[in-house]
């Protein structure tokens, strides 16, 4: 007589839940999930690997109190070792207490009215990015509609109005900012969102701000992916800002008045817009620009990306918000081992045939 086995009731447990969460996810799988950055259109792309930044925009102030012989070309920013156990290089900006910034810049021109982009970026925030960590006019990245207003400021685009959470209009000096505000501890982050509502007799333009937290951490990576769509109609006009996958804002809103052609600089490093409260140190890395050819996965960092792919996941879908309930976070350990990963692909695929043949 042939016994029968023994059956583990934590291994029952633990096939019955990887069987429903994989299940979940066969569901939701997108045919279209995986692309590579070889068939999107990729319009910039900065690693920085080669130690150099050949094609970057660099912007700065003239004159600057910063005298170190480690920042190119008075730039300062230099190329190191990426901090926060990373490999590979990464920029480090640093803007001592009478700089003004240190930012990379996607040119003028890049990002046109009426068409759709996906930018990708990485930051890192060390536990002394603002010394001595006074309250100040902070932005680690920034983005406004093409204006002189810095130049002249009574120029075209320059005389605008801001809608207040009140009801009430006051003047509003020059293109208003697109800004990502980090605190002075590093705990948190402020977006700083216009949207575009009217003009009025004399040509000046109103709009409203909206500002959106989101948490941040300090000696760790943060990698952000931001979508825009530059329509002149506000039913299709949108900004979209991902964190380490997760979606914190998805807002209709219009960046670019009428005849605006195309977004300003698109920046980000360091800027104090009030020089003289203390110094401020950041790392960045992995700057992409794609076109609407393009999605998440093409822009996000190449690490969390290969996360995403041993996934089959796709933080810009609707059915990755339901996932992202029940799992709030990606790491490392959530990758499945190359063996694992093959036998669920051979399920994935069994269950997609099954899926195909019933519809």
């Amino acid at each position: 007589m042939i016994s029968s086995p023994q059956k583990n009731p934590l291994t029952i447990h633990f096939c019955n839940s990887l069987l429903s969460k994989l299940a979940i996810s066969i569901v939701a799988l997108p045919l279209t999930l995986v692309s590579t950055p070889s068939e999107a259109a990729i319009i910039k792309q900065y690693d920085f690997e080669s130690g150099n930044y050949n094609g970057v925009n660099r912007q700065y102030q003239d004159k600057t109190c910063s005298k170190s012989s480690d920042y190119i070309d008075n730039s300062l920013f230099d190329i190191v070792d990426s901090p926060g156990g990373r490999s590979g290089k990464a920029v480090r900006h640093n803007i001592e207490n009478c700089d003004e910034r240190s930012e990379f810049v996607v040119p003028i021109g890049t990002l046109k009215a009426g068409e759709e982009y996906w930018i990708g970026w990485s930051m890192l925030l060390p536990t002394n990015h603002n010394t001595p960590g006074r309250e100040s006019y902070t932005i680690t990245q920034q983005m406004s509609f093409q204006n002189t207003c810095w130049v002249n400021a009574n120029g075209p685009n320059c005389n605008n109005l801001l809608k207040l959470l009140d009801g009430s209009i006051v003047p509003l000096k020059g293109a208003p900012i697109n800004a990502l505000r980090p605190s002075v501890d590093g705990t948190s982050l402020e977006y700083h969102l216009f949207n575009y509502l009217s003009t009025d007799s004399q040509g000046r333009h109103l709009f409203e701000l909206k500002i959106f937290t989101m948490p941040a951490m300090v000696n760790k990576w943060q990698d952000f992916v931001m979508y825009l769509d530059l329509s002149s109609d506000p039913n299709e006009a949108r900004f979209k800002l991902w964190k380490n996958d997760k979606l914190y804002i998805n807002e209709a809103v219009r960046l670019l008045p009428p005849g605006v052609g195309n977004l300003g600089d698109w920046k980000y490093g360091a800027y104090n817009g009030e020089p003289g409260n203390g110094e401020r140190t950041l790392y960045t890395d992995e700057l992409r620009v794609g076109d609407s050819a393009s999605t998440y996965l093409d822009v996000v960092n190449p690490v969390r990306r290969s996360k995403l792919i041993g996934l089959q996941q796709n933080p810009s879908s609707a059915d990755f918000q339901l996932l992202a309930a029940e799992e709030s976070s990606i790491d490392a350990a959530s990758v499945p081992e190359p063996s694992m990963l093959a036998g669920l692909l051979t399920i994935v695929g069994a269950a997609l045939s099954l899926k195909l043949k019933r519809n």
